[in-house]
Order: C-alpha cells, then sequence, then structure tokens
C-alpha cells in the first residue's frame, strides 16, 4: 500500500457514505451496472471498525 494513511480515510469516509445503501451488513441496492454483480451474490458492508484496530483490540484483552 502506497499511502496507509489516505487508505484508512478513503475507508472511513466509505464506511458512512454507505449507510443509506446496507441492510443486515450487505449492500441491499447499488447503482449499476454493480447492481447485476449483485443480483446473485451479496457484497458485505465496509465494517465501521477497520480490522486493524479490532487486531490491536483483541491482543489488548
Amino acid at each position: 500500500m502506497l499511502n496507509p494513511f489516505l487508505f484508512r480515510k478513503t475507508t472511513m469516509i466509505f464506511s458512512f457514505i454507505q449507510k443509506p445503501f446496507i441492510k443486515n451488513g450487505v449492500f441491499k441496492w447499488l447503482p449499476p451496472p454493480i447492481k447485476s454483480w449483485t443480483k446473485y451474490r451479496t457484497l458485505p458492508a465496509i465494517q465501521n471498525i477497520p480490522f486493524h484496530k479490532r487486531w490491536e483490540k483483541l491482543f489488548k484483552k
């Protein structure tokens, strides 16, 4: 990854933007052409807490 800071900020922004499209942890609606791909597949939502933060929390216990 070239810029971890940019990746974290982008992930944070998209986790906020995706909220209207999420139901039960997966996207319920997406615009075309992605809509046809998700007709038969689920696309999980971006988690609010990034993996690296959950990993740190797990090992602090």
